[in-house]
């Protein structure tokens, strides 16, 4: 082999002929043909280079995988086989050797195996991944008799049995799809890998070559295991992805599967239609994937249930049960007994999914019966809609507690669902391109759905821990679960998605004939189903008065359970990362509040002041208890005339109790203490310190550096010059801290950066991930005045956020006294209460947009200083 020179005229031939591959592909986005001419380059230099060196050796070129299927994309690799009838010997392995070392000078990136036809065939015995390969074997270069006798080999003796390949594929898929959280709707979906991807289309073709030794996947008609139809559209669908996967290849410039944010933009500008925003211009780009990989889930699942029926049971139709007089069960998969049945009574198309969910031993749909949902899911109409029994039938579906997320899930993968509610049809696969919602909203109110039938039966109660609790006080669930499925039924109509949902569901009432009472309170749910959330996220819920406001608005006991389990609900199947123990020990202390607002009498409504005397009489009385060896109770006293009613009420007697000896005992300044209580769902951490600049900013650049998130913080001045700072932070797992080694590292940064102070914190310098690099957020910062001075801030999060916002409020002379801080996904709503240094609101327009200019000056400084 003339090495130099032929690396080098082959190195041009490849990087000249891709280039012009690549430029034809950009002229007519044709991936079929690029896949083509990049196999057809691949083929001509591995051959050329194999009769350099190998011409007459006793051995075979050999394609495996998507090269051997001719699927080759820009950045896939290549897979190949070198195969000889007997062991190699020592000069051609040498010359095999020198082969796959010239090819990687040339550039291409191979997966090569070296195997003598026994060694090979013992191999794939044992792995089913290279058994996977060898289906797609195709002779590139060499000794073809070799090939022959694999083939031969192959042919007469077995290597896998079609039952335990079809089982070992199937354990294969569903643990590749649990990699990806069995969800097609990722934000930022494989399209090769998960559910619904070409991986899985593959896999289909793999069993049937398999199995039925078919050469082309055409034969799955000839074989009436698909209707034409049928076919056409999973080669469409896989069409589709195979043009993404270019494209993908060439935009990243590298072997990429998943549909990055940044690639979706550019991949959605591609498009033909034109949209006032880049993420309305996404959000349709990414619709139509979700679209297409749902129809290729749904035809999926047919083909293996078909194959499993062939494959497993050898079409024994012998496990036969009798369900009425339209339909039967065989092994255990719900079937139609008559295909005419659905002419003449097409109520069958919503039936079907009611006797699924009265009858558990049902594993599922036979594939024959899905085809003919399917093929006549045109029936449901208007017609069809208005007809008084299918609403009966629709509206007991939403009565089988427990198990109505299973057939909603079901009734949307096959498409009745949006045939029989038109407004579904825009929800299916429409996401928001933020890091906010993962999923699509079709996805999103099936997993409300999900949630509301785990808090039915008792199940996820380290979850949920007071939801099952809930659910038990609710008569009637069926308003909680339409409440639920309308919540968000309103989106991508324009407008406000709470209104627009309410009428729908107000018409749907009417239309199934739901009572006025049960209509009221779906309404309702709908229309308010962001109360709750927005009120403990945003508001002060230890303050008796926001309370008894967001008691005023709920109005009654019952609407009370059915909000609180919405919200709960809403919240982890939006995102189940933003689901951790200190939200829902949020939204529990609000529900707990309220529940008790609503217990008392109003004659006895209770002032703050009179509750703050209540919690220190508790809290003297947990002194008394459990520190009357350490604190004197006439101390206590007199500590307590120097704090505020706003620190009382927001914490429990038993923390006051704490706080207060902690304080009496120890002459320390500052006094740090780090909670070991577990009821706020997170940690607390308790600074008592003299009061001077630089606190706040010191403390969360600390907390910055150990990657914990500040939920909740509370700034008390007192009137002796000290300060009463609390924070409830959680790590990255959403958890409160429980290593002892971490809380003590806690305490002493904390300790050596505050005993510093008053000086500037030295922020942290992290790299922003390439998530939040991509939703770079613009700043929106407004100031209102209600009881307190309020500033909210909108922005993008990113590392030492807080820290700057908390230098800010040095800079302005500013006092703060209260914190919430809400991240959510991409991003950050926090907002702050603050003062002038005596206490005094801030109302001068002048003074408010000059904070607003400095905060915003801080945060861009975080950003461009990275």
């Amino acid at each position: 082999m003339k090495s130099s020179k032929l690396i080098t005229e082959l190195k041009q031939q490849y990087n000249t002929m891709r280039a012009k591959t690549e430029t034809l592909f950009f002229e007519h986005h044709d991936s079929e043909q690029y896949m083509s001419d990049q196999t057809a380059l691949i083929d001509d230099i591995l051959y050329t280079l194999w009769n350099q060196s190998l011409k007459n050796a006793p051995v075979c070129l050999i394609a495996l995988g998507g090269y051997g299927r001719k699927q080759l994309h820009p950045y896939s690799d290549i897979d190949i086989l070198i195969l000889t009838n007997e062991d190699i010997s020592k000069d051609n392995y040498l010359f095999i050797e020198r082969f796959i070392a010239v090819v990687w000078d040339i550039g291409l990136t191979i997966s090569q195996s070296v195997h003598s036809l026994n060694t090979c065939l013992a191999f794939a015995k044992n792995d089913l991944n290279f058994m996977t390969n060898l289906l797609d074997r195709r002779y590139i270069a060499g000794d073809d008799n070799i090939l022959s006798d694999l083939e031969q080999s192959l042919t007469e003796e077995p290597l896998w049995d079609s039952s335990a390949f079809f089982t070992a594929k199937l354990a294969e898929q569903k643990k590749r799809h649990q990699k990806y959280g069995n969800s097609s709707y990722n934000l930022e979906p494989n399209i090769k890998q998960g559910p619904g991807g070409m991986r899985d289309i593959q896999t289909i073709f793999w069993i049937a070559k398999h199995h039925f030794k078919i050469k082309t996947p055409q034969e799955l008609v000839n074989l009436k295991f698909l209707t034409e139809e049928e076919y056409q559209s999973l080669i469409e669908g896989q069409r589709f992805l195979w043009q993404l996967r270019t494209r993908l290849h060439l935009l990243s410039g590298r072997h990429e599967e998943r549909l990055l944010f940044e690639y979706q933009t550019t991949l959605a500008k591609e498009q033909s239609e034109v949209f006032d925003t880049t993420n309305a211009a996404v959000e349709a780009f990414m619709q139509k994937y979700y679209k297409t990989v749902k129809e290729i889930n749904e035809l999926k699942d047919l083909l293996l249930q078909l194959f499993d029926e062939t494959i497993l049971h050898n079409c024994d139709t012998s496990h036969y049960q009798p369900i009425n007089e339209r339909f039967h069960s065989i092994n255990d998969y719900l079937e139609i007994k008559h295909p005419k049945f659905l002419q003449s009574n097409p109520e069958i198309l919503i039936e079907i999914f009611l006797i699924m969910a009265k009858s558990p031993s049902i594993k599922g749909i036979r594939a024959t019966t899905i085809r003919l949902l399917r093929e006549h899911r045109h029936l449901v109409t208007e017609t069809f809609r208005n007809k008084e029994i299918h609403c009966q039938f629709f509206v007991e579906l939403f009565t089988q507690y427990g198990v109505i997320s299973q057939q909603v899930r079901l009734l949307n993968r096959y498409g009745i669902l949006e045939n029989y509610l038109p407004f579904f049809k825009i929800l299916v696969g429409q996401m928001q391109h933020d890091l906010f919602h993962m999923y699509t909203v079709d996805r999103h109110i099936i997993g409300i759905l999900q949630n509301i039938d785990h808090f039915y039966n008792d199940q996820q109660v380290e979850l949920f821990p007071h939801c099952s609790d809930a659910m038990k006080k609710i008569d009637k669930p069926i308003h909680l679960y339409l409440g639920a499925f309308f919540h968000d039924a309103g989106k991508g109509q324009g407008g406000d998605h709470s209104i627009i949902g309410a009428e729908l569901a107000e018409k749907f009432c009417i239309q199934h004939n739901i009572s006025t009472e049960g209509m009221q309170l779906i309404t309702w749910l709908v229309r308010h189903h962001l109360l709750m959330s927005e009120t403990a996220q945003r508001m002060d819920i230890y303050d008796p008065d926001v309370v008894a406001q967001f008691a005023q608005k709920i109005e009654t006991k019952h609407r009370l359970h059915h909000l609180y389990l919405l919200t709960c609900a809403d919240i982890h199947a939006t995102n189940e990362s933003l689901w951790n123990s200190w939200r829902s020990s949020l939204l529990r202390d609000l529900y707990l509040a309220t529940l008790e607002h609503f217990s008392r009498e109003k004659s006895h409504k209770i002032e703050a002041a009179k509750l703050v005397t209540q919690i220190q009489f508790q809290a003297l009385g947990v002194l008394e208890t459990d520190y009357f060896h350490e604190v004197q109770i006439n101390d206590a006293c007199e500590l307590w005339q120097q704090w505020s009613n706003p620190y009382f009420l927001h914490h429990s007697p038993k923390r006051i109790a704490w706080h207060t000896a902690a304080i009496l005992k120890h002459e320390i300044d500052p006094l740090i203490l780090i909670s070991p209580y577990r009821n706020q769902g997170g940690t607390e951490i308790f600074i008592y310190i003299k009061d001077k600049d630089y606190i706040f900013s010191n403390t969360t650049a600390v907390l910055d550096k150990l990657q914990l998130s500040i939920v909740e913080a509370q700034i008390i001045t007192a009137k002796n010059g000290y300060t009463l700072d609390s924070f409830i932070v959680i790590n990255k797992q959403g958890r409160m801290l429980a290593d002892a080694a971490e809380i003590n590292r806690l305490h002493q940064l904390l300790l050596k950066q505050l005993v510093a102070l008053p000086v500037s914190p030295h922020l942290t310098k992290r790299r922003i991930s390439r998530r939040l690099k991509y939703f770079n957020q613009t700043i929106k910062i407004t100031i209102i005045n209600n009881k307190r001075t309020e500033v909210h801030i909108r922005t993008s999060d990113r590392p030492g956020l807080l820290a700057r916002i908390a230098l800010a409020f040095v800079a302005c002379n500013i006092r703060l006294i209260n914190a919430k801080i809400s991240t959510l996904g991409d991003q950050v709503e926090d907002i702050f209460f603050i003062s002038d240094p005596q206490g005094n609101k801030i109302e001068q327009p002048a003074t408010q947009q000059q904070i607003i200019q400095t905060i915003e000056a801080h945060i861009l400084k975080g950003k461009t200083s990275r």
